[in-house]
């Protein structure tokens, strides 16, 4: 199993995060197949079995992120498709539910998401996304061999625990564990 499938069914925002880093490294690679081939597949893949799914499975990222014109930025709709039922399930846990727990940790998160929105503008759709990129963007300046600001470890920090309570919420649903409470909170 290609390790994207397997963090899709394990961890959704591990698995939005990896697939924001394939996306990259398409574009890093110039959406040349040999490039994938040479510096992606072959230095990582066991054995041939391995490769040949990998290369099936970046031909077919190259694939649609050519077909939606994602050369520059954007994400493939699997990644947007999962943020849709985040956000779905986010405002299901605070509306309809009104998850006691789920709540604390959105009003821990939320003044963190607001100072990222004012700094990117409003760029993000919804507040997961947001999140989303604010622990993406971290991840690439700690691989630029930069150290984050306090406030800013802080903030994602917020946003990884908020998140992955809603990851966790999303895989039990996903797997039909999930079970409403008995009485609402509303």
């Amino acid at each position: 199993m290609v390790e994207a499938e397997r963090k899709k069914h394990t961890n959704i925002i591990e698995y939005i995060i990896y697939m924001y880093h394939s996306e990259d490294v398409v574009r890093s690679c110039q959406f040349s197949i040999d490039i994938i081939r040479e510096r992606i597949i072959n230095p990582k893949a066991e054995n041939k079995s391995e490769r040949a799914e990998l290369l099936k499975w970046y031909m077919d990222l190259v694939e649609e992120m050519e077909a939606d014109n994602l050369q520059d930025r954007g994400h493939v709709s699997a990644v947007l498709e999962c943020f849709g039922e985040l956000s779905y399930l986010h405002k299901t846990l605070m509306n309809v539910l009104q998850d006691k727990d789920y709540l604390a940790l959105w009003e821990i998160a939320y003044p963190n998401l607001l100072e990222l929105e004012k700094k990117t503008n409003g760029a993000s759709r919804n507040p997961v996304e947001l999140a989303v990129n604010g622990l993406y963007g971290v991840v690439i300046y700690k691989m630029q061999g930069k150290t984050p600001l306090k406030s800013t470890l802080e903030a994602v920090e917020s946003f990884s625990t908020w998140l992955n309570y809603l990851g966790k919420v999303y895989r039990d649903v996903k797997s039909g564990k999930f079970t409403l409470p008995k009485t609402m909170n509303n």
